[in-house]
């Protein structure tokens, strides 16, 4: 978990929005999204007893967060530590919350709703080998272009809306980093 201090700097706005899906004969299941941390209810995990079943609740999932192709790259910035008092945009942590979360988690571990019905399993975040490894740039380049433009699982989706944001993808890094502080 975040420490108090960055979870209060990051904490997102709540916003509601709502998400109607057909999942059978007739059948609905409404989906309430907040801007915040994201969450299924037990019921609807018990209820998903296949592969199939999994797999089609993370597409929904994922259908439900915006993204699509880009070729094009964002650069974060170049240095792999943020000055002491950064502070990321608003607007990247509700991000966070809404689209990474569903599949990385609130924790950053890749332990998200969605991770159940995932084959490659989502990055753990606060894996310190994993965050040793790789550059701001490096998961700027992810983050913008996806997973199978970088040669890693297609699961990770796209985020060309993010680069003409460069400010938004640092403040997404910046919060990828702090799970690196978590023991």
């Amino acid at each position: 978990m975040l420490s108090p201090e960055t979870a209060q700097r990051i904490a997102p706005r709540t916003v509601r929005t709502t998400h109607v899906v057909g999942v059978g004969e007739g059948e609905e299941k409404v989906y309430h999204c907040f801007r915040g941390p994201i969450s299924l209810d037990s019921g609807i995990i018990e209820s998903m007893n296949t592969t199939a079943t999994h797999l089609g609740v993370a597409l929904l999932v994922l259908l439900a967060v915006p993204a699509c192709g880009s070729d094009e790259a964002v650069s974060a910035s170049s240095a792999d530590a943020f000055d002491a008092g950064y502070n990321p945009p608003v607007e990247s942590t509700e991000i966070f919350a809404i689209r990474c979360s569903v599949c990385h988690g609130t924790s950053g571990v890749g332990d998200g709703a969605a991770a159940v019905a995932l084959d490659p399993k989502p990055r753990n975040y606060q894996d310190k080998t994993w965050q040793a490894s790789v550059s701001n740039e490096e998961i700027a380049e992810i983050i913008v272009k996806g997973g199978a433009a970088m040669g890693k699982s297609a699961l990770m989706p796209p985020n060309p809306d993010l680069e003409s944001k460069p400010e938004v993808v640092q403040g997404l890094v910046f919060i990828i980093r702090e799970f690196a502080k978590q023991d």
